[in-house]
């Protein structure tokens, strides 16, 4: 989808901050969504007509917003809108806790105080069709721990994580959990990604009956055992974190600068 230039005003930037208000300005689109993901902007020309800049500085704006995740610039076809607000979060969260010595028990410790409002929220807001969604990752997840490779376990176990935290309704909530979870994810794969598969199967095998209940509680709707039976989920989790000591002496500034 392009972003049609008939529908887009003539802006006027002032020449000494021209590149941050461009940026400021494109910014906004996409977290407004009048630019949604897969849309893809003006070209180079049409946005310096736009803004009254020349094309070179269109393009450094480009770059910037590239940096941050929030366009792809593919040669000869122009650029794409890849991020919206979550992305945003993501980036502002990464950078507000990369100088302090936060590792998994803290990540754990904020993700359960966030997952107890959610998961009561999803327990009375979760529709058939995101329950049998849930169901069905777990299943997925449950079917890679006993024949799947580590990063299948990985990618399973974000997914439905964060399917629970997206069936809350909760915009803010969801971005700051979806942040938690891949991010303890990450500590793990950068642990443990030298260990055998046996371990990462017996590994996300081990939460299967918190899973079970988890699910259940969610299928009567009952929002006070949802609750329990979350909190339960995480502290395993967390035990189980502070008892290995590869993952529990890395702090998130080891997994921010990995290639993870």
């Amino acid at each position: 989808m392009n972003a049609s230039t008939d529908n887009r005003r003539r802006r006027v930037v002032t020449p000494r901050r021209a590149t941050d208000a461009v940026i400021h300005a494109i910014k906004g689109d996409i977290l407004s969504g009048q630019l949604a993901r897969g849309d893809r902007l003006p070209t180079e020309r049409e946005l310096a007509e736009e803004f009254g800049v020349s094309q070179p500085t269109i393009r450094e704006c480009l770059r910037v917003l590239e940096a941050i995740g929030l366009v792809e610039v593919q040669h000869g076809r122009g650029a794409f809108v890849t991020g919206d607000v979550f992305t945003i979060i993501d980036t502002s969260l990464h950078e507000l806790v990369r100088a302090e010595r936060v590792g998994i028990a803290e990540v754990t410790a904020l993700r359960e105080t966030i997952a107890r409002q959610s998961a009561a929220e999803c327990a009375k807001q979760i529709t058939k069709a995101q329950l049998a969604h849930v169901r069905d990752l777990e299943q997925k997840l449950s079917d890679v721990s006993s024949a799947g490779s580590w990063s299948e376990v990985a990618a399973a176990g974000i997914a439905f994580q964060t399917a629970i935290a997206e069936a809350a309704s909760n915009p803010l909530a969801l971005a700051i959990e979806r942040f938690l979870i891949e991010t303890s994810i990450k500590f793990q794969i950068l642990a443990f990604s030298s260990r055998p598969r046996k371990f990462w199967l017996k590994w996300a095998e081990e939460f299967r009956a918190d899973r079970a209940e988890l699910l259940a509680a969610l299928e009567a709707k009952d929002g006070e055992r949802t609750v329990s039976a979350m909190v339960e989920y995480l502290d395993h989790q967390r035990r189980r974190f502070s008892a290995d000591p590869a993952l529990s002496k890395l702090r998130l500034a080891d997994v921010l600068d990995s290639n993870v």
